[in-house]
């Protein structure tokens, strides 16, 4: 917290930049693996859908474990495509 601060407010702050961030991740993995078509509309449907929008308004743990997991999708697939799996 020492990015935004500590409190309600900025625990919130914080869970909308890394949805954010989250939809930015996903949006790369679908252009570089799929296309740009495909990833501007992977990006933006995450980016209306009801589940990425709770989890930049709930201050959980969800929403930091989503941006893992795009992450870690992102790294599976890079991997794969350079053959090192």
């Amino acid at each position: 917290m020492k990015i935004v601060g500590l409190g309600f407010a900025q625990a919130r702050l914080f869970h909308a930049l890394v949805s954010l961030a989250t939809v930015g991740v996903v949006t790369v993995t679908g252009i570089r693996h799929f296309g740009w078509r495909v990833g501007v509309l992977a990006g933006g449907v995450l980016s209306l859908l009801a589940i990425g929008l709770q989890f930049a308004r709930v201050t959980t743990e969800s929403t930091p474990t989503a941006l893992c997991w795009a992450i870690s999708m992102l790294s599976l697939l890079r991997s794969s495509s350079a053959g090192k799996l």
